[in-house]
């Protein structure tokens, strides 16, 4: 994984969904680690809802915190914490409007360009109008088809809802349609998966039986899930929400969680392995009107061949096969 190459991503072949199930994980299988303790390599795909590159003002409560991860200001250097390489991503992907979720997320997982196919940009959840693309082309797909092994580390909507949810994240639509396992509840207990707040505090809300977890405990958990596997995802969204919400305090303190969580998470994989972090459009960073911006935004990746991969994003769409050439 100290290479780095573009290549085209392989041609899909056709794999049914299966079932709400325990995952895979839900073995007695020891969790890989390297000889130092630390996480074996791998590459992680961390998304982090509606946070772009803005101005500095008192619209961003970027400004003034110090984040080390998200902090990144128009027009400003920036340098991520423990060595990451930055890349400032454009997100409105050629199409009039303002960037949206179903699209952005869709086109992160597959490397194609969603609003593009769609002709348009699609707010929240896919739908039936982006699945194909989802199914042909996500990296769970390519990825596993390639015979290496995948990973949707949160938890699936249907098992905190007790039924059949289908509004999804174009991430969740495209791990079940790879035919992943879908985890459970009983996979967070485990420390097997996350739910996106991974803190569970809203899931103690909903009433589920969780125990509460620190950002710190929930980004070693996640670095322990992806280790069994090669390519893993992992979504939040409650940065957007912050970003509607348009209340600074609220959006601090979301920053401030995923500091902890990141610091953690990085502290955890080796220096084989590869973090890729980013964002489907702006939001948060200007809570100036409660809706999207056409703002960039930040990618940042850890790992050996971190610069080079970095280098190759300058898009949304870039960034599924810059993941596809570490993931070798």
């Amino acid at each position: 994984m100290g290479s780095f190459s573009i290549a085209a991503l392989s041609e899909p072949a056709a794999t049914a969904a299966r079932p709400i199930q325990a995952s895979a994980e839900s073995s007695d299988a020891p969790i890989a680690l390297s000889e130092a303790g630390k996480i074996s390599r791998m590459v992680l795909l961390v998304f982090v809802d509606g946070v772009g590159i803005g101005p500095r003002g008192p619209q961003n409560p970027l400004d003034g915190i110090d984040s080390p991860f998200f902090s990144i200001f128009a027009d400003e250097p920036f340098e991520p914490a423990r060595g990451g390489a930055l890349a400032i991503t454009d997100a409105r992907l050629g199409v009039e409007g303002l960037p949206q979720s179903a699209t952005g997320q869709a086109t992160i997982i597959t490397g194609r360009n969603a609003a593009a196919h769609l002709g348009r940009h699609l707010s929240a959840f896919p739908g039936g109008s982006l699945r194909p693309l989802l199914e042909a082309w996500s990296l769970f797909r390519t990825l596993g088809d390639r015979g290496l092994r995948t990973a949707h580390a949160n938890v699936h909507p249907s098992s905190i809802a007790r039924r059949r949810v289908r509004t999804v994240s174009a991430t969740a639509i495209a791990a079940e349609t790879a035919g992943l396992p879908l985890r459970t509840l009983d996979d967070v207990r485990a420390g097997r998966a996350l739910h996106h707040e991974f803190t569970n505090e809203s899931l103690r809300s909903y009433g589920c039986d969780v125990g509460l977890v620190t950002p710190h405990q929930a980004g070693e958990r996640l670095a322990a899930i992806a280790a069994g596997v090669d390519f893993c995802a992992f979504e939040y969204f409650l940065t957007d929400a912050a970003g509607h919400d348009t209340e600074a305090r609220t959006a601090r303190r979301r920053i401030s969680q995923l500091d902890d969580f990141l610091d953690a998470l990085l502290a955890s994989v080796d220096g084989k392995s590869h973090v890729v972090l980013t964002s489907d459009h702006g939001n948060l960073e200007d809570l100036s009107s409660g809706s999207h911006t056409l703002n960039p935004v930040a990618t940042t990746v850890w790992g050996p061949a971190a610069a080079d991969a970095a280098a190759s994003i300058s898009s949304l769409c870039d960034i599924a096969p810059a993941i596809a050439a570490l993931a070798v």
